[in-house]
């Protein structure tokens, strides 16, 4: 895209125009932006925020800027939050439950990915510190790197080549 777009903008009362090259669409409200970068998201800070109450907002899912997979339209359940919007991970969850999660309940990711919320990745615990846990993390590398540990374990002495 070649042409450029002005943009009335107001800073501290003093009105100017700045022109804009690029265009996109908000990944948050969906609205048509024109941005100075090429890789802007965003078209406002509202959106960056998380205050999805724009008047182009239908409703839906989104990130947000902690990680979590948000989903609007819930206004009927108890954990809703006061814009309509609860995590992803939650709701999953419950509906593998049948019920409502208890006030002292909470969901963990086993791999530490706020966004990955397949169900073989939630766990549900009454209490957990924020992060991950030692046994997933060490579960993981063993999965994912197993010849580095039979080697670390070998340079070591630990193991030797026989096994």
């Amino acid at each position: 895209m070649n042409e450029k777009h002005a943009v009335e903008m107001s800073v501290k009362g003093h009105r100017y125009r700045q022109f804009m090259k690029y265009s996109g669409m908000c990944i948050s409200c969906g609205t048509l932006f024109y941005s100075s970068s090429p890789t802007a998201l965003i078209c406002s800070a509202r959106c960056k925020r998380g205050q999805l109450v724009g008047a182009n907002w239908k409703g839906g899912w989104f990130k947000s800027s902690d990680g979590y997979i948000k989903i609007s339209g819930q206004q009927d359940h108890p954990r809703v939050s006061s814009n309509g919007v609860m995590c992803e991970h939650t709701i999953i969850m419950e509906k593998h439950l049948g019920r409502y999660l208890h006030k002292d309940e909470k969901v963990h990711h086993k791999n530490g990915i706020k966004s990955d919320n397949r169900i073989e990745n939630l766990e549900l615990m009454t209490s957990h510190p924020p992060g991950q846990r030692i046994e997933d993390i060490i579960m993981w590398i063993i999965n994912n790197y197993p010849e580095m540990i039979l080697s670390k374990l070998k340079d070591k002495g630990l193991i030797s080549d026989q096994q």
